[in-house]
């Protein structure tokens, strides 16, 4: 019931997911709105792999997260990850205040054992796909412990998702060298390269865009500036490419025979078929999607809780940090 589009965008997400996986997904909202649209678009609920969860109050993008999971706890975050928590469903997706998401689910259905802070995993565009950055907004001050853990979940995630046996772990630097950046980053470097994990060492941000690392490790204070800075520049780009190409004929036709190329980039740097950030180290699957997340960002959200829950990502974390810590 939040989130930068209105309801019905949401829930045809849910719908087409649901259509494409031939699962159940519950939709988590104001009753009378989800059903207004399921008699609009004359969908049946029980026929089409639908349900509906009730909730009765909306937490806001500008709310204080604390306050309001303590105050609405009918809201449809705090209502689904209740549900969460009691068996109910298998996984939880929000478009919703993302501090409230965290904060629901830490309260609500808790951190796995041994896990000392839970992380965002979230993708970034590189030359080649994307690279897993964890964590990208959850925990502003972190000790090199968290870090050690970002890389161990991060791994795990990575592995089972992209099918990568064993994933180039990176840590967010300004330098290369082992000895660059603050105390929390040299002492995290000597910690991770004692670790089994692949890690390739420091790395800057320019070369994240290189494809230097499938998986980037950094706080999450550093993460959400990088992340942010990134689609920031992203849209900057792009509205001068926009602005230049319908400056002339000649540039008219240019953005013309380019069109091609473009829709390539755009296909292939499209967040939107990804849709959920996972809230890696909770007792079971949570994630975050982006406020601007549409139909299409629903759907691929949906799928990727599915394709989630094949491989109990959740176990297998608990399993490593009771051997690594």
């Amino acid at each position: 019931m939040s989130g930068d589009y209105p309801p019905e965008e949401l829930i045809k997400g849910c719908v087409d997911a649901a259509r494409a996986l031939d699962t159940q997904v519950v939709i988590v909202g104001e009753e009378k709105v989800i059903h207004k649209y399921f008699a609009k678009k004359k969908i049946k609920d029980t026929r089409h792999n639908l349900e509906v969860l009730p909730s009765f109050d909306v937490i806001h993008m500008d709310e204080n997260p604390v306050q309001a999971c303590r105050k609405k706890k009918k809201s449809s975050i705090m209502t689904g990850l209740t549900a969460l928590k009691n068996n109910k469903i298998d996984a939880f997706w929000s478009p919703g205040n993302t501090g409230a998401v965290l904060t629901g689910a830490l309260f609500t259905v808790g951190r796995i054992h041994g896990i000392k802070r839970p992380a965002i995993a979230s993708l970034f565009p590189n030359k080649h796909g994307f690279s897993l950055l964890v964590d990208a907004g959850a925990n502003a001050e972190c000790h090199w412990k968290f870090l050690k853990q970002f890389a161990i979940i991060g791994d795990i995630y990575f592995k089972n998702i992209y099918n990568i046996k064993a994933p180039r772990i990176g840590l967010l630097n300004i330098g290369g060298e082992a000895s660059k950046g603050n105390e929390l980053l040299v002492k995290t470097f000597r910690e991770l390269s004692k670790t089994s994990l692949n890690f390739i060492g420091n790395i800057e941000p320019a070369e994240v865009l290189d494809n230097k690392a499938d998986i980037i490790v950094c706080d999450g204070f550093t993460g959400n500036i990088f992340l942010k800075t990134g689609e920031g520049t992203a849209k900057f780009i792009t509205g001068i490419i926009k602005k230049t190409a319908y400056s002339s004929f000649l540039c008219k036709l240019g953005a013309w025979l380019l069109r091609p190329a473009f829709n390539h980039i755009r296909t292939k740097t499209d967040a939107k078929k990804y849709g959920g950030a996972p809230l890696l180290g909770i007792k079971k699957p949570v994630y975050i999607g982006h406020g601007s997340s549409n139909a299409q960002s629903t759907a691929s959200a949906v799928k990727t809780c599915f394709k989630g829950l094949q491989f109990d990502i959740q176990a297998q974390i608990k399993d490593a940090i009771k051997h690594t810590g």
